[in-house]
C-alpha cells in the first residue's frame, strides 16, 4: 500500500514581507503531478495548511484549486488535520460536504473521532486523524480532567482511535505535534512554553505509520513499534534562514504488515530557492556565485565594518530578490557596547565618549569633548529655564 504524506504548506506565508504564494503554487503543482503519477491509496496532509488563522483570500483560493485538482485526477481519499497555525472552525468549514468528494478534514472542532477506512485489495487501512488541539479544548471534548499537556492530548486521541481499530487493519496516524527527539527550525511557532508541547513517541507505538506535521525538516524520528515509524514530511518551502540547508520534499510511503515502512522523499523544485551569501558590499556587487541564481531569494551577510549607504537598493540592482541584510559586525559591537556600559552610573561626558568609541572605534578629541560640554551646558540651561 502506498501513501503520499505532505504537511506544513503555510499558504499565505510571507518571508521578510515577501509573499510566497506564487512559490507555493509552483511546488503544489508538483505535488499534484506526483499524486497523479503515483496514484497512492491515500493522501495525508498533516496540518498547517495555512500560515494564519484568518488566511488571505488568495491563499484560500489556492487551497481550493489544489483540492479540486486532487479530487478530479486522483481516486485516493485526502485526509487533512488541522495544525497550530490553522483555525479549526475555518478549516473544517463544509467538512461534511467535502467527505462526499472523498476529502476528510479533522480539526479540534470536529465532532467525528472515527478512523477513515480505505480498502486496498484485501487489506484495510484505518487512518486516524489526530488534529492539533489545546489541552483545555481536549479536556472538554473528552470530558477528561486528566488532560493537561499536548502529550496527554495525543495519548488520549491515539488510545481512542486504537480502541476503534480492528486487529486485521493497518493503522495509520496523521497528526500535528512536536514529538520528542525531533529537529526544530526557527520558523515553527512553539506549541507551548516550558516544554509542555513535547509529545512522547511511545503514544504512537501501536500504529504502523505515523504521518506528522509541525517540524519543517524532513525526518524520521524513531521506530514507533514493530514495523512502524514516526515521520515528518517537512514543509514544502524554506520558511526561515535555519532551513536553508533543507531539501524540501514529499514523502511517498510504501507499507505492508510484515516490514518497516519504506519512505522515499521526492524532492520539490522551488521556483526560487532561499540562499545566504556573505561578503563586503563591493565584493558582492561584482562577485559571481556559481550556486546562486539571479532570481533566488537571498539573505545577505555584509562583512563591512564601517557605514554602508543604500545597501539594499544597491544589492537589489545585482540580486533582485534580496530579502534581508544582516550586519554581524554591528551586532557584535552593540553586544559588546551594552555589556560595557551601565548607563545609570555614567555622567553625560562619559556616555558621549563611549558613544564615539562605538560609532568610530576611536575616543573623542579634546575639541569634540569641549564642543559637547558647551552644547550639554546650553541644553541643560534651556531645559531648566523651560
Amino acid at each position: 500500500m502506498r501513501l503520499l504524506h505532505t504537511a506544513d504548506w503555510h499558504l499565505g506565508k510571507q518571508l521578510y514581507g515577501q509573499s510566497l504564494l506564487e512559490d507555493q503554487s509552483h511546488v503544489l503543482e508538483q505535488l499534484i503531478d506526483l499524486a497523479c503519477e503515483q496514484q497512492p491509496d491515500a493522501i495525508l496532509l498533516a496540518g498547517d495548511v495555512f500560515d494564519r488563522a484568518i488566511a488571505p483570500v488568495s491563499a484560500v483560493e489556492l487551497y481550493d484549486e489544489v483540492l479540486c485538482e486532487l479530487v478530479k485526477r486522483v481516486s485516493a481519499p485526502v485526509v487533512i488535520v488541522g495544525g497550530n497555525h490553522d483555525s479549526p472552525e475555518r478549516l473544517a468549514c463544509s467538512a461534511d460536504l467535502l467527505e462526499r468528494s472523498n476529502v476528510f478534514v479533522r480539526t479540534a472542532s470536529s465532532n467525528s473521532v472515527c478512523p477513515v477506512r480505505v480498502e486496498v485489495g484485501e487489506q484495510i487501512l484505518a487512518i486516524c486523524p489526530i488534529p492539533y488541539c489545546e489541552p483545555a479544548t481536549a479536556r472538554l471534548a473528552f470530558n477528561d480532567k486528566s488532560i493537561h499537556s499536548h502529550s496527554d492530548v495525543n495519548y488520549k486521541y491515539a488510545a481512542h482511535y486504537l480502541s476503534k481499530c480492528h486487529n486485521d487493519e493497518m493503522r495509520i496516524a496523521v497528526g500535528h505535534a512536536f514529538v520528542a527527539g525531533g529537529q526544530e527550525s526557527d520558523s515553527e511557532r512553539p506549541l507551548s512554553v516550558g516544554g509542555g508541547g513535547c509529545v512522547a513517541p511511545e503514544h504512537f507505538s501501536d500504529f504502523d505509520y505515523v504521518a506528522l506535521g509541525h517540524l519543517h525538516a524532513p525526518q524520521t524520528v524513531k521506530q514507533s513499534g514493530i514495523g512502524g515509524c514516526i515521520n515528518y514530511s517537512g514543509s514544502i518551502l524554506k520558511y526561515s534562514s535555519s532551513e536553508i540547508s533543507h531539501t524540501k520534499s514529499i514523502s511517498v510511503v510504501t507499507i505492508d504488515r510484515d516490514s518497516v515502512p519504506k519512505i522515499e522523499r521526492i524532492a520539490l523544485s522551488p521556483r526560487r530557492d532561499l540562499k545566504r551569501i556573505s561578503g563586503d558590499l563591493q565584493g558582492l556587487l561584482i562577485a559571481e556565485h556559481s550556486d546562486v541564481n539571479d532570481q533566488d531569494y537571498l539573505i545577505v551577510e555584509l562583512t563591512d565594518r564601517g557605514p554602508v549607504l543604500n545597501a539594499m537598493q544597491r544589492l537589489r540592482e545585482r540580486y533582485p530578490n534580496v530579502l534581508h541584510i544582516e550586519r554581524p559586525y554591528l551586532i557584535e559591537q552593540i553586544s559588546a557596547f551594552e555589556q560595557r556600559i551601565d548607563a545609570a552610573r555614567l555622567d553625560a561626558q562619559s556616555l558621549f565618549s563611549r558613544f564615539c568609541e562605538y560609532v568610530s572605534d576611536d575616543s573623542p578629541s579634546p575639541e569634540e569633548l569641549q564642543f559637547f560640554e558647551e552644547s550639554w551646558k546650553q541644553a541643560s540651561e534651556f531645559e531648566r529655564d523651560g
